[in-house]
C-alpha cells in the first residue's frame, strides 16, 4: 500500500477530529451534551494516530494505551451524546456505561509490571496469548458499540412520533450503526490491520463531518437545530435564553402557576414580560417539551408528592383537579406519558394510601370518609 496515501487520509481524519472535538470541549462548560460529542470525536483520532504509528513501524506503549482507554467505552459516549441531546438542563451520567474502560484497568495495571504483550501489540507481533488478550478487548470494543448504537435506535424510532428531537437522534443513529458496520464488519471478516489503517478513517470521517454539518445552525454552533427551524422569525442570544430559561423555572418553583387549570402560554408570557413566542422558543429548545407537556410535567411531580404524602384524603380524580387537569381522563394519559406509570403505582403504602385507593368512586375533591 502507498505509505503516502495512508499518511494522507490518516491525516485528513486527524486533522478534522481535532478540530471538531476541539470546537466540542470549548463549549462543553455551557452544555454537557458537547462534552460527549468531543469524546466521540477525540477517542476516534487517538486510535488512528496509534495505528499510523504501529504502520510506520513505531509504535507507542502510552498511544496504545490511551487508544484503548478512550475507544472501550465509545458506545457510552454515544449513550450520553444522544441522551443529552436537546436537553441542555440536563447532565445524566452513568459510570456503568464506563465498564469496558474499567475492564481494561486491571490489563493496564499489569502491563506496567510486565510490558512483554504491550510489546507485541506495539510491534504488531501479537501471537498466542497476545493475540487473545489483542482480540478480546477489541471484540469488547466493537460490540458495545454496535449493540449500544442499536439499543438506542430501537428506543427512538419508539420515540419519533413524541418529538422532532427523537426524530433527529432516530436518523443520527441509523446513520451511525450503517457506517460503523462498513467500518467494523470487513475488518472483522478479513482481520486485516491495514484495513484499520487505512479504511476505518474514511468512513469515521464520512460519520462524523455529517454530524457536524447536520447539527450545525450557525457556525460552529451545532445543537438545537429544531428551534431553528420553527421559531426562524424569532432571534435572541443564548446568555438571553439562558436568563428567560431561569425566570421560568423561578417562576415555576416560587406562584406554581400550573397547578391552575387555566394555566396558557399568554398568562406566563405576560408574567414573565416576554412574548408567548419567545417562551415557547425557551421550552421547546431547553426543556425539549411542548409548553403543554412542560406543565404537565410539573403537575404530575406535584401528584407524585401529593400521593407519597401520606397525609392527604383526596381521591385520585381529586388529586389530579388539585393539580391543575380538568378531568381524570387527561391526568392518567399524561401522567403515563410522563412516567410511564399508572397514579396508583405511586401510592403511599401507608393510610393515605388505603384511603386514595378505596376512595376511587367518590367524587372529585371529596373526603374519603
Amino acid at each position: 500500500m502507498d505509505e503516502n496515501l495512508v499518511l494522507i487520509i490518516s491525516s485528513l481524519a486527524a486533522f478534522s477530529y481535532t478540530l471538531i472535538s476541539t470546537l466540542s470541549f470549548r463549549k462543553a462548560k455551557k452544555d454537557i451534551v458537547f462534552l460527549w460529542l468531543g469524546l466521540l470525536f477525540f477517542s476516534p483520532f487517538i486510535s488512528f494516530a496509534s495505528n499510523l504509528l504501529l504502520y510506520l513501524k513505531q509504535g507507542s506503549s502510552v498511544m496504545f494505551h490511551l487508544s484503548m482507554i478512550f475507544n472501550l467505552s465509545w458506545g457510552g459516549y454515544l449513550v450520553l451524546f444522544i441522551n443529552s441531546l436537546g436537553h441542555k438542563q440536563k447532565k445524566t451520567f452513568n459510570i456503568w456505561l464506563f465498564i469496558p474502560t474499567m475492564l481494561y484497568i486491571p490489563f493496564l495495571v499489569y502491563s506496567i509490571f510486565d510490558p512483554q504483550y504491550v510489546n507485541e501489540f506495539v510491534a504488531v507481533t501479537m501471537k498466542g496469548t497476545s493475540l487473545i488478550i489483542y482480540s478480546v478487548y477489541n471484540a469488547i470494543l466493537v460490540g458495545y458499540s454496535i449493540v449500544a448504537n442499536i439499543v438506542l435506535m430501537i428506543l427512538e424510532i419508539r420515540k419519533m412520533k413524541l418529538s422532532a428531537v427523537h426524530k433527529l437522534r432516530a436518523e443520527l443513529l441509523i446513520v451511525s450503526l450503517i457506517l460503523q458496520l462498513l467500518a467494523f464488519l470487513p475488518y472483522i471478516l478479513r482481520l486485516d490491520t491495514i484495513y484499520l489503517i487505512m479504511y476505518m478513517p474514511v468512513y469515521g470521517l464520512i460519520f462524523f463531518l455529517y454530524i457536524f454539518f447536520r447539527l450545525s445552525s450557525s457556525k460552529a454552533n451545532f445543537l438545537h437545530p429544531i428551534m431553528k427551524e420553527k421559531y426562524t422569525g424569532i432571534s435572541i442570544s443564548e446568555e438571553k435564553r439562558d436568563e428567560i430559561k431561569d425566570r421560568i423555572l423561578n417562576l415555576m418553583d416560587q406562584k406554581r402557576p400550573f397547578l391552575d387549570e387555566n394555566c396558557s402560554l399568554q398568562r406566563i408570557a405576560n408574567d414573565l414580560g416576554e412574548s408567548p413566542n419567545t417562551i415557547s422558543m425557551v421550552i421547546n429548545a431547553d426543556f425539549n417539551k411542548s409548553f403543554s407537556d412542560f406543565i404537565n410535567s410539573y403537575r404530575i411531580q406535584w401528584s407524585i408528592e401529593l400521593l407519597q404524602s401520606g397525609n392527604l384524603n383526596f381521591t385520585i380524580e381529586g388529586i389530579a383537579f388539585e393539580c391543575g387537569f380538568g378531568n381524570r381522563t387527561s391526568f392518567y394519559q399524561a401522567f403515563k406519558k410522563e412516567t410511564g406509570k399508572l397514579p396508583k403505582d405511586y401510592l403511599n403504602k401507608g393510610k393515605a394510601g388505603k384511603s386514595l385507593d378505596e376512595g376511587r368512586t367518590v367524587n372529585a375533591g371529596t373526603l374519603v370518609k
